[in-house]
């Protein structure tokens, strides 16, 4: 039997049986036969099946449903039956996904609608068929070679044409593009809390759906302004609008989209579960990806955090790429109150760590460090990939400058700090762990004037990045240099001179 007879047969028949267990009609399911071979005897004789655009001229059909294993092709033969009844955009819905996102799939399939309760109409649908399914399918659950392991650029362009801005070589406004990233972000969380172990244990720590929803729009807006001022350092971007903007054309969000790969990991994991392509070795990905999107999060304790899902979100995709797959629960002042020597106790030599303060006015903002937290005897520890980083109100990362080494310091004199110098540090977390201080006007970090120069604080929580370390190992490592203005009293440190020049 040829190729496409065969599939003919199997998809036209798997779809009537579909229609049938839904409870259709003998009227329905024969509409849903016609509508299914109607499409394969398209495709094969015309090689342009419908609702994918002039560009698709010449599609090689059986190429299209190579790229997908048997496995996921019966998911799109799924997805096909519920094309015929009307039922995608409903069951999509049902499952999590953002209404953008919906009026996206209806856009890029040609069926319209989205909007209404009951989904697309039958008749809207019955125009589409195997070929435009599988070519949209492919777009958006199948990396553009880039090696990401997500969906391709080409379609999240698709994606924005879908909601109505972009093609014809301009990708429009940029609020469009927010909207999308936002749709992503939010359907990527509720779809995977009830299958994603990883979703699900940080839900029982804090980080639950709803906690903060508004914060979603933060993220989208870091990432767009990036698209919109690329190269452009955060310290310089806080007031920027990234709403209203000229996105550029294609080549420019292809190249942007391609620059973070999270957004295409975040494509892929939403459409696989629309679309049913969900295969055993994308299970295996999952379990085996060394930069997850959301870490494994190990020896939490109920409501021990204070982060929420976009915020989660956003720190993990931008510490260093092989600290993303774990993080270690080590201290919440919700659990152990503020206490100096059991907080000390729990985060020295724990390796890197994320420390997130929230102030009592409600700003969010804390510090990566690359390194351990260890008592510093005057002096200064750490390295340049450490960063400070806010939250709310607004995101951002705030890099070394490599002016200076003043990078972590660590004293019961002065609490956590980061940056600057003793007595002026860039951002500081008192011993009582009830207060801080902050200094824009430094060498060490790019940071704008982001909060007053003293704040209260209402939450403090530490996480251990990676996986657990030897503290002997870590004491080993420690190097304090000494602030060099020991020097004019003739008590050079050496060894610090050396690194500098070196």
């Amino acid at each position: 039997m040829p190729f496409g007879s065969f599939f003919k047969k199997a998809f036209t028949k798997g779809a009537a049986n579909l229609a049938k267990q839904c409870g259709a009609g003998e009227g329905v399911v024969d509409m849903v036969e016609d509508a299914v071979e109607g499409g394969f005897d398209q495709v094969t004789t015309t090689g342009n099946p419908s609702g994918v655009g002039s560009g698709s001229e010449g599609l090689d059909f059986s190429g299209l449903l190579s790229a997908f294993t048997g496995k996921q092709q019966g998911g799109l033969q799924s997805v096909l039956g519920l094309l015929a009844q009307g039922g995608l955009e409903k069951k999509a819905t049902e499952m999590g996904c953002d209404p953008s996102l919906v009026k996206c799939i209806s856009g890029m399939l040609g069926i319209g609608g989205g909007e209404g309760e009951g989904g697309s109409s039958g008749a809207g649908a019955a125009g589409i068929n195997m070929g435009s399914l599988a070519q949209v399918a492919q777009s958006l659950t199948k990396s553009g070679g880039g090696g990401s392991g997500g969906g391709s650029g080409m379609g999240f362009l698709g994606l924005l044409s879908g909601l109505g801005g972009g093609g014809g070589g301009g990708s429009g406004s940029s609020n469009n593009i927010l909207q999308i990233i936002i749709g992503l972000a939010k359907s990527f969380f509720a779809m995977q809390m009830g299958k994603n172990k990883n979703v699900q244990d940080w839900g029982a720590a804090g980080v639950t759906p709803g906690k903060d929803d508004d914060n979603f729009g933060n993220y989208g807006d870091h990432l767009v302004k990036d698209l919109i001022h690329p190269g452009k350092k955060d310290k310089d971007a806080m007031d920027d609008d990234a709403k209203d903007q000229d996105a550029g054309g294609d080549d420019k969000v292809k190249g942007w989209f391609d620059k973070h790969p999270e957004i295409g990991k975040m494509q892929k994991d939403v459409f696989d579960d629309i679309f049913d392509t969900t295969d055993e070795d994308d299970e295996d990905r999952l379990d085996d990806d060394p930069t997850p999107l959301i870490p494994s999060p190990k020896g939490t304790e109920e409501e021990c955090s204070e982060l929420d899902q976009a915020s989660l979100l956003f720190l993990n995709t931008n510490v260093l790429l092989d600290l993303r797959k774990e993080w270690r629960f080590l201290y919440s002042s919700k659990k152990h109150g503020k206490n100096w020597d059991d907080f000390f106790s729990r985060i020295e030599l724990q390796g890197p760590t994320i420390v997130v303060l929230k102030s009592t006015d409600g700003n969010m903002f804390g510090m990566f460090t690359s390194t351990s937290w260890a008592h510093c005897e005057g002096g200064w520890i750490g390295n340049g990939d450490s960063f400070i980083f806010a939250i709310k109100p607004k995101m951002a990362v705030f890099y070394s400058t490599g002016k200076d080494d003043n990078i972590l310091h660590c004293s019961s004199d002065h609490g956590l700090a980061m940056g600057g110098r003793i007595g002026r540090f860039g951002i500081s977390l008192s011993s009582s762990l009830a207060s801080g201080t902050f200094h824009e006007d430094i060498d060490t970090f790019d940071i704008p004037p982001l909060l007053p120069e003293e704040f209260s604080v209402e939450h403090v929580e530490v996480w251990g990045l990676g996986s657990e370390t030897d503290p002997s190992a870590e004491r080993a490592k420690l190097h304090v240099r000494r602030p060099n203005v020991q020097i004019r009293s003739g008590e050079a440190d050496m060894d610090d001179l050396m690194d500098q020049i070196m």
